[in-house]
């Protein structure tokens, strides 16, 4: 038999290959990137391994970088020597922790590192300098792997790192949380994206200080050996150094500095004077080094000075760095006065030029009206100031209608604190503003208002206008007041019924108050024709917005005969619409007929509405002719499932211009099968109910 027809064609064995791969490619995937990111791993742990090994050989030798050496406070001052003096052993202790931490730092190779985070994060690295004297000092292994980290402590507890003392043991413990690039895989130690690598060594200080003798007997004489020589530190060449360009960057200072001789020269301090710096209450944000912050600020006050310790402080021969500066809440660009003062190798000092760049002046476009409007019995402005200096306000002058006679001027305020406690009665009305409560910062919003007393229904309406004065210097004028055109009738005068009989007995408007600002209505007249048309009485006016119908409960002027006026103000808030009726009561004739007139005034007579409505004399109502109803097509009812053949049915047309009513009925019929007459139905409507028979 032939096996060939068993195998598979071509093309199939194709598509199982690449079924196949496609199974595999992902183990392969997760090997390949296992054996990357383990290998980053490996990597990173000798390395912290030969940190902390070369770290405890360096603090073994005692030796320290003299640019650690600074001059601290013993006993009660400072004695003006680094490393040496009466302050010597601790000096010294504490240059030797920084070396060694400098030391061992270095060797992190490839590896990514962020200074000054907390240890539960990623990237995160330190150095542990500790004393082996476990009388006088405790130390905190680290736990690979786990959330214990180096830590050194005095026996009373308190953190403090030592480099030990010759002839005693120094540990050096270097901690680092190796980040995982495909975290989603590898996710490090509880998913924190990292895993804690740790590593130790001890070492023994070698005995390069000398011991001194005491209790040396009077007859003790000494070799006469020459006394050896310290070889001299050398003096920092200053002169290598020098500030190339101090100029403003934005909101920024920026400083370009240049080390052109051949050693390390480090930044070690730096003094900033600012002063009448613009907008509102400006600080130092930070101060940087070669891109490094050293100094993370938030200083309202000048001058800001800081020390710069460690690597990042480095100045290597033959570069220049940029040091700059960040201002929060000032102006972009700066302007004021700056002065900078930097130190190189706690010995040189380099002092910038300085930058004077003079207050601009005051601009009164830049001060912009943001809002204007009534609340309650207030009017309130908001304006902005884009000046990028202060404007303070200093005075508010306001014209205002006096309505009523009785309404006063209660206070004026600025940013929410009174400025002026009122009471006056006088148009136009100024007061000036004095102190700190009338300060407006640059870039910074501000609202002032007036409150009034005694106004009607405690609203305020009407025309106003103030001119607030900003630094004696600058007057913005704002106004608001109605617009009688924006007052528009959106349903015009109509004659509308009460009930269901036919219409004649109350006239209906709609109005609408357009404005942006409330409107105070203070009569409604009413004209009727009273020459065709006597009444017992006039129902009050009733009003209504969109949101819901309100009695208007204005006051009446008693009046039977044409015109009548209701008094009682009302108010028309904002973009809103009204309906207003009035009725009357018992019309002769009935529907009313003639000229109608409806005249609405508001504001004291500033804006005033009217409409009329003309109604012809009634047509009287022709008599019924009764030739003009037929009644035909008697038939029994039928229809295709016959449920009504048991029914008899007639056509009613009514040929009368006028509505005729059905009164009576009276249908003849026989009864062969001994049933009664269920019902009579007109008009789709059961009027009968029977069983008759």
């Amino acid at each position: 038999m032939n096996n060939s027809i068993f195998s598979l064609p071509p093309k199939r064995k194709k598509a199982q290959s690449m079924v196949e791969f496609a199974l595999v490619l992902p183990i392969l995937l997760l090997l390949v990137l296992g054996i990357f990111e383990y290998g980053r791993l490996f990597f990173a742990w000798i390395s912290i391994e030969n940190a902390a090994r070369i770290g405890a050989r360096y603090a073994s030798t005692g030796r320290y970088d003299e640019i650690y050496c600074t001059d601290i406070a013993y006993d009660v001052n400072a004695d003006g020597l680094v490393c040496e003096g009466d302050a010597e052993e601790i000096e010294k202790n504490n240059a030797r922790v920084l070396s060694i931490k400098d030391e061992a730092s270095g060797l992190l190779f490839g590896n990514p590192i962020i200074q000054g985070i907390a240890d539960a994060q990623a990237a995160y690295f330190n150095v542990t300098v500790c004393s082996g004297n476990t009388d006088n000092y405790s130390f905190t292994r680290p736990n690979m792997g786990g959330d214990i980290y180096s830590g050194c402590q005095t026996v009373d507890g308190t953190t403090e790192e030592s480099a030990g003392q010759p002839g005693e043991r120094v540990i050096v413990s270097v901690d680092y949380n190796f980040p995982f690039i495909v975290t989603n895989l590898f996710g490090g130690q509880n998913d924190s994206g990292y895993f804690h690598l740790g590593s130790y060594k001890e070492a023994t200080v070698e005995q390069f200080r000398v011991s001194r003798v005491v209790n040396i007997g009077d007859d003790f004489t000494l070799p006469d050996l020459p006394t050896p020589t310290p070889q001299p530190t050398p003096t920092p060449d200053c002169s290598v150094l020098q500030i190339d360009s101090f100029a403003i960057h934005g909101d920024d200072l920026r400083a370009f500095v240049s080390n052109n001789g051949d050693v390390d020269m480090p930044l070690s301090d730096s003094v900033l004077t600012w002063e009448y710096v613009g907008g509102y209450k400006p600080y130092i944000d930070y101060f940087e080094w070669s891109g490094r912050t050293y100094y993370k600020g938030n200083d309202y006050t000048s001058p800001t000075s800081h020390t710069c310790a460690g690597r990042k402080c480095d100045f290597p021969g033959h570069q220049t760095y940029l040091w700059s500066t960040d201002f929060d809440n000032a102006t972009d660009p700066l302007f004021g006065e700056f002065d900078l003062e930097l130190t190189f190798a706690n010995f040189c000092k380099l002092t910038a030029t300085s930058i004077v760049v003079p207050t601009p002046a005051p601009d009164c476009s830049l001060l912009e009206v943001q809002d204007a409007w009534y609340q309650d019995d207030d009017f309130r402005v908001k304006v902005k100031n884009n000046n990028p200096i202060a404007m303070p306000l200093t005075n508010a002058s306001l014209s205002w209608p006096q309505d009523p006679p009785a309404a006063v001027i209660n206070y004026y305020k600025w940013n929410w604190k009174t400025f002026y406690p009122g009471n006056t009665k006088l148009s136009p009305y100024s007061a000036a503003c004095v102190g700190d409560i009338c300060d407006f910062g640059a870039f910074r919003s501000r609202t002032w208002l007036v409150d009034f007393n005694k106004l009607i229904l405690n609203r305020t309406t009407g025309a106003h206008e103030v001119t607030l004065t900003f630094a004696d210097l600058c007057d913005v004028p704002v106004s608001l007041a109605p617009d009688c055109s924006l007052i528009t009738i959106t349903r015009g005068l109509r004659l509308e019924e009460d009930g269901e009989d036919p219409p004649g007995n109350y006239i209906q408007m709609g109005i609408t108050n357009n404005n942006p600002i409330p409107l105070r209505m203070d009569s409604v007249t009413v004209t009727w024709p009273s020459s065709t048309t006597t009444i017992d009485g006039i129902w009050q006016g009733t009003w209504s917005a969109d949101y819901g119908w309100q009695e208007y409960t204005g006051d009446w002027d008693g009046s039977y005969s044409s015109p009548a006026t209701y008094t009682d103000p009302m108010i028309f808030e904002p973009n809103e619409t009204y309906w207003w009726a009035t009725g009357f009561s018992n019309p002769d004739p009935y529907p009313m007929f003639g000229d109608f007139g409806v005249t609405l005034n508001f504001e004291g007579g500033t804006c005033t509405l009217s409409d009329t409505l003309a109604i012809s004399t009634a047509t009287p109502t022709p008599p019924a002719d009764c030739d003009l109803i037929s009644l035909h097509d008697l038939r029994v009812g039928s229809s295709p499932n016959h449920y009504d053949d048991d029914n008899i049915q007639a056509s009613v047309t009514n040929n009368n211009p006028m509505p005729m009513t059905l009164t009576d009925t009276t249908f003849y019929w026989t009864n062969p099968y001994n049933k009664g007459v269920d019902f009579f139905t007109f008009g789709g409507t059961n009027y009968y109910s029977g069983n008759s028979y």
